[in-house]
């Protein structure tokens, strides 16, 4: 039963300790504040360093202007500063110099000060405005732990805010410090909001009643099954609390997955082989090697398993231990049992990685005879092909490459083997063969359209120029907007795709009302419910293809170009890509006219900067690559202090997530690369992502000058590919976005 009584659910959630502090259930991660409440400068970098020098100085419009650009840019002390320098006092204050310093104060962490700057704002406007403030002000005074004043303002946005009324009656539940009256406004929303997130939050509203039972059963109904092991261990019941602990550390939320990995090194250290296991996948998952090995160690000195010492030997492979990883695949493989045959394949890989080359080629090919159906069997015997290959055995080394094209036919390993199969074939004179083996890969390989373009270029070689031209005509139709259809159509001549210009139809009542949701949960600083609305549009199955083209482009607007992407390309599995709208939401152009002005500072092709972009971040500003690249053009920061250098501007890290400083630098860059490679723009694109010296060297190779033959011929795969997508890129857009009539 739950007890008669209120209290805060700070003061609940303290008794828990570290693990149930955290945000409420669904709120993944500390609120975030977005300044979309106030006009977003197109250019804040280029305004900052406009600015540069005494930003205090000048008329209240000029401060003002300093203060916006100074919170876009993440310096809310500098915002601050910037409007108090004047000494004027709150009351004679406008309402945009108020919201400027609340949001300053909010995010220097001044909640009390914030929430009264945003009462004081409120006074006067619209109702959306006074809505947008009074939630700001709610969320300030929530962060404050002043929860009775906190729902009083929820209460007053929920009236001025019709269309987000459920996710701000949510809120407001969350902080009554009554717990019946949370519980009505909870059960009130049922079917309105998220089944797992109403029931997060009901968890918590039982857990501050004092009813840790039921509330732990309502956490782990709304996946917050870290949290959920918490209370029941703090009930005393520790076997529940393992096993929940347990699917918390396979979780694939990575904010479930890290309270559980605290908790097991707290509170429930693990005890059997088996926990030991799910905390070491964990620490893994959240790339805490060290502690990772150490618990996977444990794990197999409790159940010697092939699954322990399997996971030991990525762990260790990941910090780049090959010796002992090498020992620990080598003890699973001996073992037998689930993961026994991964495990020799990866043993058989890292003896190569160790210098012991003859022996893994060795072992890869008793692993690829033995285990045929294994994911990873084709790439193995490839390996020993192309090994044997390089050795010089090049007839035993065909045998193999025959081997896997017959074997596993449609892997993509067999395409590349009969690549490689045909050029051999037309070397040693024998171009029926080839050509035999292109018709086979176009027929049953992965990339059949490279296929059906290498088949044309082998008959223009035997000299057969109408089926030359026959081929290339068909591979331009079949792969309109891929880059071997756009390769084939440069080579013969032929003008690019065309796409007409549409009327969209009028959006459906639905995006309008899920496009407002995302719009005002931004400006009122919600955050995580503007995520969970993203949540719900990717998750829906009924959108019609006008639906779905709708909310792409307006989540691509809205800063989302990535999920934009997503719904574009579902889209085209219905409609396909011959349709104007839909190749524009798999194709969009955000920041056009910030990419075409510094295009044009540095004399280079749009196009080509924003062909890069598409394929570097998908126009992420935050986007950040696996190697410490940033924003839109994926800067290294190496790279963008000498770019800044070269320059003469002043540079900071943090402004390569800004948008136009990293398309400054990055086009910067872009630019010095098309110099120093004489303008072409194959090789300019290949120095971008491998890097200058590399491309360098590749021109010395005997096809360049032919750009087809060039980039079959990139040593690195991934460049090959990024070249290729550039490539396409580039004139796609030029399709897709022709330039204006003014610019000409």
């Amino acid at each position: 039963m739950v007890q008669m009584r209120t209290r805060t659910f700070l003061t609940a959630l303290g008794a828990l300790g570290f693990l149930l502090l955290a945000p409420a259930p669904g709120l993944r991660g500390q609120e975030e504040d977005n300044v979309l409440i106030v006009p977003q400068e197109a250019e804040p970098w280029h305004r900052a360093l406009e600015l540069e020098g005494d930003p205090t100085a000048g008329d209240l419009e000029g401060r003002l202007e300093a203060a916006r650009i100074e919170l876009i840019l993440g310096r809310p002390l500098r915002a601050v500063r910037v409007l108090e320098s004047a000494g004027r006092p709150d009351s004679v204050m406008g309402s945009d110099e108020l919201r400027l310093l609340a949001l300053g104060k909010y995010r220097l962490g001044r909640f009390e000060e914030a929430a009264r700057l945003f009462r004081m704002a409120a006074e006067s406007g619209p109702a959306r405005t006074r809505g947008l403030l009074a939630a700001r002000e709610a969320l300030a005074l929530e962060r404050a732990g002043l929860m009775e004043r906190a729902a009083g303002r929820y209460r007053e946005a929920v009236r001025l805010l019709p269309a987000i009324s459920p996710w701000l009656r949510a809120r407001q539940a969350r902080v009554e410090t009554d717990y019946r009256k949370a519980l009505a406004l909870l059960g009130a929303l049922a079917g309105a909001l998220p089944d797992r997130y109403l029931a997060g939050l009901r968890g918590t509203v039982l857990l501050a009643a004092g009813d840790s039972l039921e509330a732990a059963d309502e956490l782990e109904a709304a996946g917050l099954e870290a949290r959920a092991a918490a209370v029941v261990l703090h009930m005393g019941d520790s076997v529940r609390a393992r096993e929940l602990l347990t699917h918390a550390l396979l979780h694939a939320d990575s904010t479930e997955r890290k309270a559980a990995v605290r908790l097991a090194t707290t509170e429930l250290p693990p005890l059997s082989g088996g926990e030991h296991l799910a905390l070491a996948r964990a620490e893994r998952q959240e790339r805490r090697f060290k502690q990772a090995a150490t618990s996977a160690r444990r794990a197999a000195a409790r159940d010697s398993t092939a699954a322990a010492f399997l996971l030991l030997g990525d762990i260790l492979s990941d910090r780049r231990r090959y010796r002992e990883a090498l020992a620990a695949y080598t003890t699973a493989r001996r073992l037998g049992g689930e993961g026994s045959v991964t495990a020799g394949y990866k043993r058989a890989r890292t003896l190569s990685r160790i210098g012991r080359l003859r022996e893994s080629t060795l072992a890869l090919k008793r692993f690829a005879d033995s285990s045929p159906k294994h994911p990873s069997a084709p790439l193995a015997m490839y390996l020993v092909a192309s090994r044997t290959a390089d050795g010089g055995a090049r007839r035993r080394a065909d045998s193999l490459f025959a081997v896997i094209a017959s074997r596993w036919p449609t892997s993509r390993y067999a395409s590349i083997a009969r690549n490689r199969l045909a050029l051999r074939a037309f070397a040693k004179g024998h171009p029926e063969k080839a050509l035999a083996l292109y018709r086979d890969d176009a027929r049953l390989g992965r990339d059949r359209r490279r296929s059906e373009f290498m088949l044309a270029r082998l008959l223009r070689k035997m000299g057969d120029t109408t089926g030359y031209r026959k081929h290339l005509e068909a591979v331009a139709v079949k792969d309109s907007i891929g880059y071997y259809g756009t390769m084939a159509r440069r080579i013969l001549g032929m003008p690019g795709p065309v796409f007409d210009e549409v009327v969209s139809p009028p959006p459906t009542h639905r995006v309008e009302h899920l496009l407002e949701s995302l719009d005002l949960l931004t400006e009122a600083g919600l955050d995580t419910e503007h995520q969970m609305v993203l949540d719900q549009i990717l998750a829906a199955d009924s959108l019609d293809v006008n639906e779905l083209l709708d909310l792409s482009e307006g989540l691509t607007t809205r800063g989302h170009p990535n999920l934009g992407i997503r719904l574009g390309w579902r889209a085209a599995a219905r409609e396909g890509l011959n349709h104007t709208r839909v190749v524009r939401a798999v194709f969009p152009w955000p920041f056009r006219d910030l990419i075409e002005a510094e295009a044009a500072k540095f004399g280079i092709d749009p196009y080509l900067v924003v062909a890069v972009i598409r394929q570097e971040s998908s126009f992420m500003p935050e986007a950040v690559s696996r190697a410490g690249a940033f924003g839109l053009m994926q800067l290294l920061p190496v790279t963008a202090v000498e770019a800044a250098r070269r320059l003469g501007v002043r540079w900071s890290r943090r402004y390569l997530t800004v948008p136009d400083a990293n398309l400054h630098i990055g086009t910067a860059h872009l630019a010095a690369l098309i110099e120093r490679t004489g303008g072409d723009e194959i090789l300019t694109a290949a120095a971008y992502n491998a890097g200058y010296s590399p491309a360098a060297r590749w021109k010395r190779y005997r096809e360049y000058g032919e750009p087809a033959a060039f980039i079959e011929r990139i040593p690195y795969a991934e460049t090959r590919a990024y070249v290729k997508t550039v490539f396409r890129n580039k004139d796609l857009y030029r399709a897709l976005y022709p330039e204006s009539k003014e610019a000409d």
